[in-house]
């Protein structure tokens, strides 16, 4: 992600002094380190998020598991498989875009997996709900690449009509939010832009429908868990994180929501900043919807700490299906959370 930081070196105080006051949290400002605990998920309510290749992993896990799942949030990120394990045609065609992604050859990767039970039949995603966010000043993950995503989205079963994109505002490749973060335009730590749009909101509002108006998050709220064991695979560092609203420890019923952090964005490298800034835990506070922040570490060939949308570690195939060992441990942690995964 930081491929652009050079050039806009010279705006950086610019970025700081316009933008507002960015802090970069330390390792943790959240309670201290617990297991996880069963909630009242309610039925039908998971859904997940993600930015660059944390948005990448966010479509890889909505296709694998989409009886479980009812849609997703998607920032600076291209089509499921994009990258079919190789670097080149991830930097190529999943991101710079020099040619188009190859998605009638990617269909019949989903097909096979589909006979062999590695994904869910994509059937399921015929009453998913999607957000699509790319901006115009990314040249990281061009839009051209997001546009594909729609496009595969739509061969896949999910009417257009449930399909939210905004592909005009002038944006680097970030999240975005309205309060916090970088000048928009910028691409540049820690990948978070203020653009006057409340992403969180455009998200959780396709997803759900009517969204509450948010509240102050509390900080005893967010938890810091154990990602260990089940819930940890290659490159998924031994903490990650979950923001549990004050009613649904009272035991009411609430949705869950997956949120996973773009390149450079891990708390191994940023502390709490990317969960405590997003915007999504006031919106879960007042709207009983659990926030799940599970974390990616850096690496010797993950340098930057990304999500596995490529098969970084070279070393599992089934990165993008439910064999995948990072895909797994998510569907773990949301299992012990209360969540059916199928």
């Amino acid at each position: 992600m930081n491929k652009l930081i050079t050039l806009f070196a010279v705006v950086f105080l610019a970025a700081v002094t316009f933008a507002g006051r960015i802090e970069l949290r330390g390792p943790n400002k959240s309670s201290p380190l617990t297991k996880l605990n069963k909630y009242n998920i309610a039925q039908d309510s998971v859904s997940v998020s993600g930015v660059s290749a944390g948005g990448f992993f966010a479509v890889q896990f909505q296709v694998a598991y989409s009886k479980s799942l009812v849609g997703a949030g998607i920032f600076a990120a291209g089509p499921y498989y994009c990258a079919q394990g190789s670097l080149m045609t991830a930097e190529e065609q999943c991101m710079a875009g020099f040619a188009n992604v190859d998605l009638n050859t990617i269909q019949s990767t989903i097909t096979q997996y589909q006979s062999q039970g590695l994904i869910d039949s994509t059937s399921n995603l015929a009453r998913h709900k999607v957000f699509l966010y790319s901006g115009t000043f990314d040249y990281t993950v061009k839009q051209s690449v997001v546009q594909q995503l729609a496009t595969q989205y739509q061969q896949l079963g999910i009417p257009q009509k449930n399909i939210v994109t905004n592909f005009t505002v002038a944006s680097g490749h970030a999240w975005i939010t309205n309060n916090y973060g970088s000048l928009c335009y910028l691409t540049m730590t820690p990948y978070i832009n203020n653009c006057n749009l409340d992403g969180a909101y455009q998200v959780l509002n396709t997803i759900y429908g009517y969204i509450k108006p948010k509240k102050e998050a509390i900080a005893a709220n967010l938890i810091t868990f154990e990602q260990t064991g089940n819930f940890s695979a290659n490159y998924m560092t031994g903490n990650g994180y979950v923001y549990v609203p004050s009613s649904c420890q009272r035991g009411v019923s609430c949705r869950l929501h997956v949120v996973f952090h773009g390149c450079e964005q891990g708390a191994s490298i940023l502390g709490t900043t990317f969960v405590e800034n997003i915007g999504m835990n006031e919106y879960a506070e007042s709207n009983n919807i659990i926030m799940v922040y599970p974390q990616v570490t850096t690496g010797l060939l993950n340098e930057a700490g990304c999500f596995d949308w490529i098969n970084f570690s070279y070393t599992d195939s089934n990165y993008a299906n439910k064999q995948g060992g990072q895909m797994k441990a998510v569907a773990n942690i949301l299992a012990a959370l209360g969540a059916k995964v199928y």
